[in-house]
């Protein structure tokens, strides 16, 4: 990610998705990105959308490898995409009016 420069990804939103095949579906490694994200100037939202389980036969995809409704994965992933969606929206009026940074 350090190829394209920090002002590529500079006030941006930034979604996080982990997976795992154990019960914690990547949060380790989300609180890493986290971090690594915010250094690019990235403004990741606070819900992380994590898969624990993700191979698993009885895991979080269905035949045609959606989210399963009512799971976990497909919880985590709403809350994540609502927030994505909001601060994008919110990011591109303040981008459009000239806030700091652009």
């Amino acid at each position: 990610m350090n190829y394209f420069g920090s002002s590529t990804y500079a006030y941006k939103p930034s979604g996080l998705a982990t997976y795992s095949a154990g019960l914690w579906g990547g949060t380790r490694c989300a609180v890493a990105l986290r971090a690594y994200a915010s250094e690019l100037g990235c403004l990741p939202v606070s819900a992380t959308m994590t898969l624990p389980g993700a191979w698993k036969s009885e895991g979080v995809f269905d035949d045609e490898g959606s989210l399963k409704e009512g799971t976990m994965g497909a919880k985590t992933a709403g809350r994540m995409l609502d927030q994505l969606v909001w601060h994008a929206r919110s990011m591109r009026a303040a981008r459009e009016a000239g806030a700091a940074g652009e």
